[in-house]
């Protein structure tokens, strides 16, 4: 997942990488001040979730950044924060407001997701294929001081992936899950725009690029069908509103407030300019139909 953020009025994205701190090599900065000073991110069914459950206060990435202690270092930490709390805020309310439509995976969804995971592994290998390269699974030297990235889990090993593979189920759940819960948004709460960047400069010809996406699993990094890559923006902007009216998500915070919303009722990020194609593709599982949507889209 990518994590967004806005310096100067500029859209950047970081990747989520995993890593290890070297203790050989010095330190970040530390932003404990601001963590603190940021606090209280808003109440989610009545418990209060604080900036520091999401960021550490020495983080690699902030220096990489070039980012300074005090008034810039909290407004990057305010809105890192945010944009880890809504995956949180979705996974706590789900359960509670999408009661009819359940999103957890059943044994009937995870046996059929092991071989939509191996379809998409297919396509991937082809693609690379197409473009001659091969897989990297030895990971890139670390752009961050102090951090080492993780390295793939081959694309062969993937190929044959299914329910006996070590570690698989919780990914595959997990895979599951994330698509359940949009779906359920969507079928809800209804709507007609959606963000991807899966997409071309148009925001057309979804999906564009690689369909799997990295998962920690041990010491390495496995790919799984991302299904959470394609969000229903109008329906979630519905969703937490509907929460703020039954009390189970509040902001003390105005400014936390907008931001969170901005995602969701800003223009920023109606990126998906296919919307009866979105709308299809999260109206049945893909790893339940054999069609023209059965696989990300196609």
């Amino acid at each position: 997942m990518l994590s967004v953020f806005r310096r100067s009025k500029v859209l950047l994205a970081v990747a989520v990488l995993m890593g290890a701190v070297t203790p050989a090599l010095a330190g970040p900065k530390d932003f404990s001040k601001e963590i603190a000073e940021v606090g209280q991110l808003a109440r989610l069914d009545g418990q209060p979730v604080l900036a520091g459950e999401f960021e550490s206060p020495q983080n690699p990435l902030f220096d990489f950044a070039g980012v300074d202690n005090g008034r810039e270092g909290r407004a990057l930490i305010m809105q890192r924060a945010l944009n880890s709390f809504r995956a949180k805020a979705l996974d706590v309310l789900a359960p509670k407001m999408l009661a009819n439509c359940p999103v957890e995976a059943t044994a009937a969804d995870l046996q059929a997701f092991y071989p939509y995971w191996r379809r998409l592994v297919a396509l991937e290998q082809k693609r690379l294929a197409d473009l001659g390269v091969e897989d990297v699974v030895e990971p890139p030297v670390s752009p961050f001081k102090g951090m080492t990235l993780a390295p793939n889990a081959p694309l062969t090993e993937l190929a044959q992936v299914d329910a006996r593979t070590a570690g698989a189920e919780p990914l595959a759940a997990d895979a599951v899950r994330r698509w359940k819960t949009y779906h359920c948004v969507q079928a809800t709460y209804g709507g007609d725009a959606f963000f991807t960047i899966a997409v071309d400069r148009d925001g057309l010809n979804w999906p564009v690029g690689p369909m799997l996406t990295g998962k920690p699993m041990g010491h390495r990094s496995v790919r799984v069908p991302d299904t959470g890559n394609l969000e229903p923006i109008t329906a979630l902007g519905r969703f937490f509103r509907d929460a703020e009216k039954r009390g189970l998500l509040t902001f003390d915070n105005p400014q936390y407030r907008a931001y969170f919303f901005e995602r969701y009722e800003g223009r920023d990020y109606d990126k998906m300019k296919e919307p009866t194609r979105a709308k299809a593709f999260l109206d049945q599982a893909p790893w339940a139909v054999e069609g023209p949507y059965a696989i990300a889209g196609r």
